[in-house]
């Protein structure tokens, strides 16, 4: 190899040397930059991710508010009643003891529709033959009697065709009792010279109101919900122009002659087997502040409490004043999921769910979620499908091979929700409010199937939220009360007119002949054997103050 040729390798190769380096160095600068775009991407990729989670927060939030939303327009400006719109008005098979009827995933096509069928033949007008008659003669004038060409009169044939109607009257009434003095006619000593018959029973002494008319007053301001301010109106209307503070007066001393009634229910009601929960807002416009009404319902007496808190101690309380551990042992109160309640089992009570209660946040959700309306069809049909069974079930001969079979049936569907409530709930694909719903449900769900070990246990809270109704009323028309004792006024008069109610005694009737009794012993209430005559939830015999030992 000549030198030129040394000369012009080593060259080549010098040059090659740089190209290579400065490749590598690009490379380098390549890499560096990769890495960079790795470290964006791995950066934009926790932002996104990021972003997605916000973005689901967000869908739940806005699922959330679009359930709220709909659940207070719904309030507002819907139904108050939870029975559905979609639902077949003729199946009967799917209605509940409550008066809602809830949905089925189908309608039954052919269903006799409800009601007075077309061309079925009717029950005819009812007649009132109890009401007090009054017959009004109708006659023809004489001079309209005769015959229109030769003016012969026409002969009465002893009979009249009889045409019925109910008339309505409320009027006032003002009585004048006269009472008459005697005077002696004999000359024996030692005895009155003048006598006069005994001043009338008076409920309030030197009042100027009769029994009846307090007792209608308790019954419409609080049994019918009118405020007193109407009530004074209607009364001015009939004549009578009377001050609202006079009202008061006498609403305030008719709580004193209810406390011993309304203590004696109360005492009956602790001791029942099974008694109905719930309780609800109660406004006081006074010191006291806001209250809550609370209703206990047993199986012959209905006991609603004023006191001013939510707290499960008043339940407590009520249905265990001793607060003994075993005192409620075979005892079982039906309630809502209110949490108040869970206190009650440290006591030895039983407590059981309720179906409606475990129901409503399913529709609830159905009815603000559209996607997810065949999921809430498919549990209200699984939950009415359960009362047409229970009710089936209960129809039957207890012991009877038809019992036994109709509650295998029950069982049979009870496991069958288990495990659909079962394979649901992990269910990624479903909605959060679908899953808190069902969570709810898959909490309570040793309370609701209680029945199951007592057939006697119902499957609602309905008979509660019933008797919740008339309070519920009355509060939307006369806010609540304006002071504590008429709040407690409040409750004496629930209590007695629920329990009245629930015996078949009509509450007007009672609460008369309780305020009667209350006047025959001069204003005050009576004691004893009295008083025990007015117990209304025990057997007749014990109404009339036997001794119930």
């Amino acid at each position: 190899m000549s030198l030129v040729q040394y000369a012009v390798g080593m060259e080549e190769r010098a040059g090659c040397d740089e190209r290579e380096a400065e490749l590598l160095r690009q490379l380098e600068r390549e890499r560096r930059r990769a890495d960079k775009f790795r470290a964006q991407v791995t950066m934009l990729q926790r932002r996104l991710t990021k972003v997605r989670a916000e973005r689901d927060e967000l869908r739940a939030k806005l699922q959330a508010t679009m359930v709220t939303l709909k659940t207070l327009q719904k309030q507002l400006f819907g139904r108050k009643s939870e029975r559905a719109t979609d639902v077949d008005e003729e199946d009967s098979a799917t209605t509940s003891p409550a008066t809602y009827r809830v949905a089925s995933p189908e309608k039954a096509p052919g269903k006799r529709k409800r009601g007075q069928q077309q061309g079925a033949k009717g029950h005819g007008r009812h007649l009132h033959p109890h009401l007090p008659t009054e017959v009004l003669e109708r006659e023809i004038p004489a001079g309209e009697r005769c015959c229109p060409q030769c003016g012969l009169p026409y002969g009465d044939m002893g009979s009249a065709e009889e045409a019925e109607e109910i008339d309505w009257q409320v009027h006032l009434v003002r009585r004048v009792h006269r009472r008459h003095r005697y005077v002696r006619t004999c000359s024996c000593a030692d005895v009155p010279a003048i006598i006069t018959a005994p001043p009338p029973p008076r409920l309030i002494p030197k009042g100027m109101f009769s029994v009846d008319f307090v007792a209608l007053l308790l019954v419409e301001k609080f049994i019918l919900g009118r405020p007193l301010h109407r009530i004074i109106l209607l009364l001015k209307m009939q004549g009578l122009t009377v001050s609202p503070g006079t009202l008061v007066g006498v609403l305030g001393r008719v709580l004193v002659l209810l406390r011993p009634l309304y203590a004696e229910i109360v005492t009956y009601n602790r001791e029942e087997t099974y008694v109905h929960a719930d309780e609800t807002g109660w406004p006081v416009y006074d010191e006291a502040g806001r209250q809550w009404l609370w209703v206990f319902v047993g199986q012959s007496t209905v006991v609603f409490i004023a006191a001013g808190t939510r707290s499960g101690q008043i339940a407590q309380g009520h249905l265990a004043p001793n607060g003994d551990v075993d005192e409620g042992a075979g005892r079982t109160v039906s309630s809502d999921f209110f949490p108040g309640y869970n206190g009650l089992e440290k006591l030895g009570f039983t407590l059981a769910g309720c179906w409606v209660h475990a129901r409503r946040p399913i529709l609830r959700v159905a009815q603000a979620v559209s996607a997810l309306g065949d999921w809430g069809a498919a549990w209200q049909g699984r939950i009415a499908e359960l009362y047409r069974l229970h009710r089936a079930w209960l129809a039957e001969p207890p012991g009877s091979p038809a019992y036994e079979s109709a509650r295998l049936q029950v069982s049979a569907h009870v496991e069958a929700m288990r495990r659909t409530l079962l394979a649901e709930l992990p269910d990624p694909n479903l909605p959060p409010q679908a899953r808190k719903a069902l969570a709810l449900m898959a909490k309570g769900w040793p309370r609701l199937t209680r029945f199951l070990e007592d057939p006697n246990v119902p499957l609602d809270n309905n008979a509660a939220e019933r008797c919740l109704r008339t309070p519920v009323v009355g509060r939307k028309n006369f806010y609540g009360s304006g002071t504590a004792w008429s709040a407690e006024l409040a409750a004496a008069t629930f209590t007695i007119a629920e329990t009245a109610r629930k015996n078949g005694v009509d509450p007007l009737h009672f609460l008369q002949e309780y305020l009667g009794a209350c006047a025959e012993q001069g204003g005050k209430p009576p004691q004893g054997e009295a008083l025990a005559r007015f117990r209304c939830w025990l057997k007749p015999a014990l109404r009339q103050g036997e001794n119930t030992s």
